[in-house]
């Protein structure tokens, strides 16, 4: 993910984020593929997520929390690839709420970071007559900046 942090007040600012997020799974429920098979949607996110901080008394560190929309895009579409999907619609888009808390260390001009997030879905992956196909994930981001100003 590339992103920007702006809007920069005491107490929140905003940061967007663009980028390449893979979701997949392992199936074993197909007889004869030992240890199952690996199935991957390949999505290009976007998100802004707002921040509340709180600075140390230093000012060097900053921990934060914060929530906001994200949208994926579609890259791939592998239900031809499985079995399993062929009866699914996979949407080109899906949307949800990303939320997130972590901590960064300000060092001269660089950011160093780590985040925890939660994307929770409001639009499934895929859908058939059936049943859905749904994502919350989870994640933990090690991020590297650099402040321009």
């Amino acid at each position: 993910m590339a992103g920007i942090e702006y809007l920069h007040k005491k107490w929140f600012y905003l940061s967007s984020e663009v980028g390449y997020v893979a979701l997949g799974e392992r199936h074993t429920l197909l007889v004869g593929r030992p240890g199952g098979n690996m199935s991957w949607y390949n999505f290009a996110q976007v998100n802004t997520t707002f921040r509340a901080r709180h600075l140390s008394p230093s000012a060097h560190t900053e921990f934060f929390a914060g929530a906001g929309p994200y949208l994926n895009i579609l890259l791939n579409n592998n239900k031809k690839d499985h079995p399993l999907f062929e009866a699914y619609d996979t949407k080109t888009c899906n949307t949800g709420i990303k939320t997130e808390a972590g901590i960064v260390r300000n060092i001269n001009r660089f950011r160093v970071g780590l985040t925890g997030n939660y994307l929770l879905r409001l639009s499934p992956v895929a859908t058939s007559p059936h049943t859905k196909i749904n994502y919350n994930v989870w994640g933990i981001t090690l991020g590297l900046g650099y402040k321009l100003h």
